[in-house]
């Protein structure tokens, strides 16, 4: 038998439906982004402006290296090898955009 709301508790449920929508809508968005900006930045070779001295084929390398140490680290069980990429390359093109930032910054 259906569950009787009154016209509060219906309030009360659609404002926690809504939360809850909120929430996913803000995780797809992340998600999505996330992915595009790998995807974008796979199609250029890589990020915006690699530091001097490295090139995209050390970027592919050093992104290699830890995806598979993404892997090691959970024993090589279970997980997702794509996924242990875009997080790696994510990481990797973080650090490389903070230290292009530190030698932009030494060059001022």
């Amino acid at each position: 038998m259906a569950k009787r709301l009154s016209l509060k508790g219906l309030n009360e449920e659609i404002d926690s439906l809504r939360r809850q929508v909120l929430s996913l809508e803000s995780q797809v968005e992340q998600k999505v982004g996330s992915a595009f900006g790998s995807a974008l930045a796979r199609l250029r070779g890589g990020p915006a402006a690699l530091p001097r001295g490295v090139t995209p084929e050390m970027r592919h390398r050093m992104i290699a290296e830890a995806a598979w140490y993404r892997a090691e680290a959970r024993g090589f069980e279970g997980g997702d090898p794509d996924q242990d990429w875009l997080e790696a390359e994510r990481e990797i093109d973080r650090r490389l955009a903070a230290r292009g930032r530190a030698e932009a910054g030494r060059e001022d």
